[in-house]
């Protein structure tokens, strides 16, 4: 069986054509993926993965089908108790319709796992389409573009920060083994004395 989307109230599949990411290994990266999910008291196996739908665009590498080291998945469903039967789920995976760019590619407002978000007035467009909507307010090409560079030296920021962490966890290991040793050698002289 192939392997389905770990977020809630999603089944997208890579048999279905989804690109599934593996959870980071980096324990701080990792666990801001658990917290973005908000699966209270849920921590993935192995084998569990998160589906391309969840992440947004600038997420991903402009060349390759490759996540950013600092991307974290933020589209999520937020279904209502009422909307999350089984009817639901059966008639949104019917109504999906293919990118006409694209065939493998399914339009992200078609990949809804509510009707709430189903609803939504702007649909989000694919990945790798042109956007077909335009959002509900509108704002210039300049302001437009000043956003992108703002969302973008922003990510370049996220990153550094977290190659930085990354850093410092492993100068804090390397002095932990430093002061592990000094407390040995200090215990050895005591035993001398």
């Amino acid at each position: 069986m192939p392997p389905i989307c770990s977020a809630p109230n999603c089944f997208n599949s890579s048999r279905d054509g989804f690109a599934l990411v593996n959870f980071p290994k980096n324990q701080w990266q990792r666990t801001k993926w658990i917290q973005a999910m908000g699966r209270d008291g849920w921590t993935p196996k192995p084998s569990d993965r998160i589906c391309e739908v969840h992440f947004k665009p600038s997420d991903w590498t402009d060349f390759r089908k490759l996540l950013r080291r600092s991307a974290v998945p933020s589209v999520f469903c937020v279904c209502q108790p009422n909307d999350t039967s089984e009817e639901v789920f059966k008639e949104l995976r019917r109504r999906r319709t293919r990118c006409i760019y694209s065939p493998k590619t399914v339009h992200e407002m078609n990949r809804v796992c509510c009707k709430s978000v189903a609803k939504q007035t702007a649909p989000l467009g694919c990945f790798s389409c042109p956007r077909t909507s335009a959002p509900s307010k509108s704002i210039s090409s300049d302001r437009h573009a000043q956003l992108m560079k703002q969302e973008e030296t922003l990510l370049k920021v996220q990153s550094e920060l977290l190659n930085l962490y990354e850093s410092l966890e492993i100068e804090a290991r390397a002095l932990d083994e430093i002061l592990l040793w000094q407390q040995m050698e200090q215990e050895e002289l005591m035993c001398v004395f």
